[in-house]
């Protein structure tokens, strides 16, 4: 398989080059923009005008070309961090670091200096991801106290069971142009509790994520006090919350109905939130829906009433992630009341259901999409492996046992061509909410996936 700098053109999509640039006598930075990955170091060492196009494709996201050859992620990234610290001048190309694919060992060394080192050679870097990199802890942390603030930095992803709370907010209090801030299952030191007031002087974040922090009530309240309408895109799946968080984000966190009239910038407040896995009840899920300003919204297994969501929800929310039950129950969601729906999640879903369950699910998806008028392209079932095998079996066959098969349901209606054509995801997790070891595509085990 070829792996291209960037991938080859999709002339329905992309910008061509100008009839200017197609015409000149020198189309070598033309050129080098998709050139095999493989290809890229011996372009650069053709000439010097080959050296000059090739130089900043190289720089921009150095991580996509480690590991090529004889060397390894980790040997790639130790002769990277080398480069940088020895040279005198800055690299301005770099815009994007990851070091996810960079795999230490119980013998591997590397100098604490090495993100003061990255921070301060590359001044234009807008993106570093340091998620489950073991040395992102805080010999390397606290060496960010005595850098100049890093206004480029944008995004941050620092997943990270070695970082201390007091190693954080240095480098936090170095890094003010952040939108974006990950610090899922930083949960070692409660980094999230102690760094509620770092994250609060961030004044440019606009999506944040503190999913697994085993976070209560009161941990949380202050930073939705003081981040307000800033805050656009909020994760807290998997902590100790309550109705009373679902309050205060009401409370702090939406846009006031008056702004909207008045035609404020669209941006302000909350509009994508998930707060699964907490302990909010369908009542303070029904409260935030009643907002009518959540674009999506991952509510986890909660089955939401139909009225609520068909009265307050009909114009705004586009993604939903709710309790089967939404919809697999008589009475339930039907296409027509969410017109502007494009992906529906549903948690729990039985392998073997209950009659009607099936039968509701079955009659969600059996009018076409010209019948309904609605705008839904996904679906996704998220399968209950476990399940009760009582009673699902008999030597007769005039014993039924009441309960259907699910998937063999649907698949029997889309085998008809007479119904909604968007798309069927089925998702069964074998492995677990422990399970994080990923395969060489990325892909996480214990995770299947397929369509129906």
């Amino acid at each position: 398989m070829a792996y291209y700098t960037r991938p080859p053109i999709d002339p329905e999509h992309d910008i061509l080059p100008t009839y200017e640039d197609a015409i000149t006598r020198d189309p070598v930075g033309i050129i080098a923009l998709y050139l095999r990955r493989e290809d890229v170091f011996s372009a650069a060492l053709v000439s010097r005008n080959w050296n000059r196009a090739v130089t900043p494709v190289l720089w921009d996201s150095p991580h996509a070309f480690w590991g090529m050859g004889e060397r390894t992620e980790l040997t790639s990234f130790q002769l990277f961090l080398s480069v940088l610290a020895k040279s005198d001048k800055q690299f301005p190309d770099t815009t994007h670091l990851s070091l996810a694919s960079v795999r230490t060992t119980m013998y591997t060394a590397i100098s604490p200096k090495w993100l003061c080192t990255i921070l301060t050679q590359l001044p234009n870097l807008r993106v570093l991801h340091v998620s489950s990199f073991p040395f992102f802890d805080h010999s390397a942390l606290s060496t960010t106290g005595s850098l100049q603030p890093h206004r480029s930095l944008q995004k941050l992803s620092a997943c990270s069971h070695n970082a201390t709370a007091s190693g954080l907010c240095t480098l936090l209090s170095r890094l003010p142009g952040l939108t974006t801030l990950d610090l899922t299952s930083c949960s070692g030191a409660n980094i999230a509790i102690h760094a509620i007031k770092a994250i609060s002087s961030l004044h440019n974040l606009r999506t944040l994520s503190l999913r697994d922090l085993q976070l209560d009530d009161d941990a949380i309240s202050t930073l939705l006090k003081t981040c307000g309408t800033r805050i656009r895109s909020l994760d807290l799946r998997g902590n100790l919350l309550t109705d009373k968080t679902a309050n205060m984000l009401l409370d702090h966190c939406f846009t006031p109905p008056s702004y909207l009239r008045l035609g404020a910038v669209v941006e302000d407040g909350l509009t994508h939130l998930r707060i699964a896995e907490n302990f909010v009840t369908p009542a303070g899920a029904a409260k935030l829906i009643k907002s009518a300003k959540l674009v999506k919204l991952d509510i986890g297994d909660v089955t939401v009433e139909t009225s609520v969501l068909s009265m307050y929800a009909h114009e705004s929310l586009q993604t939903l992630r709710v309790g089967y039950k939404t919809v697999m129950k008589k009475g339930g969601v039907r296409r027509r009341m969410l017109p502007a729906l494009k992906t529906i999640i549903l948690m729990g879903v039985p392998e073997w259901g209950e009659k009607e369950e099936v039968a509701a699910l079955v009659e969600f998806i059996t009018t076409t999409q010209e019948q309904e008028g609605d705008a839904l392209k996904v679906l996704e079932l998220e399968l209950d492996t476990g399940g009760d095998a009582t009673g699902d079996f008999s030597f007769f066959e005039d014993h039924g046992t009441g309960k259907v098969e699910t998937l063999k349901a649907v698949r029997k209606l889309r085998e008809t061509k007479k119904c909604w054509e968007g798309r069927i995801r089925v998702v069964r997790n074998h492995g677990g909410k422990e399970c994080v070891e990923t395969g060489i595509e990325g892909e996480r085990w214990g995770l299947v996936r397929e369509d129906v």
